[in-house]
């Protein structure tokens, strides 16, 4: 309780600040603060990516704590999820842009609404969405697809890039809290290695189940069940 507590307050402390920091920059990327040079541009979108990369942590740190703690509780409603992919393309939109990437979304219609969380899910679709936003080199493909197979009482939602993929050894890892991938083409990949773990915490939490398929240098698939009823 006192462990929670504390990352409770900490987080808090730290979300206000960034949050500001980041609004700042973003209002000069935009050039709502004047003209900008490109040396500029560049230092403040790298001020950016940190920046984000830290309110992640701090979500992941917290949203753990809870977990832990037994003290999260879904807030269930029924969630209309072609809405819920029009947000994560929003929200993702100058992310995807500045890694030269699209996102493409199919799905099929009348798509009953599932029985979520929408805040939790939200956060689920994130992670997953910045993953692969990480690891697709410029140029690629990330597709959120959505399907209902006949008679189920569950939906698949589906999140697959065009990136370098991974061995499956690695598969049976990946939704390990703080694992890394093998970053076999030399580059860093910023992050703490417990998005997907909260991923798959949160979908189990929903009374579904996550799984990933993935070849290297074929990209990945990441798959998650959420219940209609």
């Amino acid at each position: 309780e006192v462990k929670d507590t504390f990352l409770s307050t900490v987080s808090h402390e730290l979300k206000t600040p960034l949050t500001t920091i980041i609004g700042y920059v973003s209002m000069f990327l935009e050039g709502a603060l004047g003209e900008i040079s490109d040396s500029q541009r560049e230092a403040l979108e790298v001020v950016l990516r940190r920046g984000r990369n830290l309110q992640e942590l701090i979500a992941d740190l917290l949203s753990l704590s809870r977990l832990d703690a037994g003290r999260l509780e879904l807030r269930r409603r029924y969630v209309d999820l072609a809405q819920e992919l029009r947000t994560v393309e929003e929200v993702f939109s100058e992310r995807l842009r500045q890694s030269g990437l699209q996102i493409l979304m199919s799905v099929p219609e009348h798509l009953p609404r599932v029985n979520a969380d929408s805040e939790r899910l939200a956060q689920i679709l994130f992670n997953l969405v910045g993953n692969a936003i990480k690891f697709t080199p410029s140029g690629g493909t990330i597709t959120i697809r959505i399907s209902h197979p006949q008679d189920a009482n569950h939906v698949i939602v589906s999140v697959s890039d065009t990136g370098i993929g991974m061995p499956k050894h690695e598969l049976s890892h990946i939704f390990d809290r703080f694992y890394q991938v093998d970053r076999r083409d030399g580059r860093e990949y910023p992050g703490t290695g417990l998005g997907l773990a909260i991923s798959r915490e949160l979908v189990e939490l929903h009374g579904g189940r996550i799984w990933a398929e993935s070849e290297p240098g074929k990209g990945s698939v990441f798959s998650f069940t959420l219940p209609i009823n």
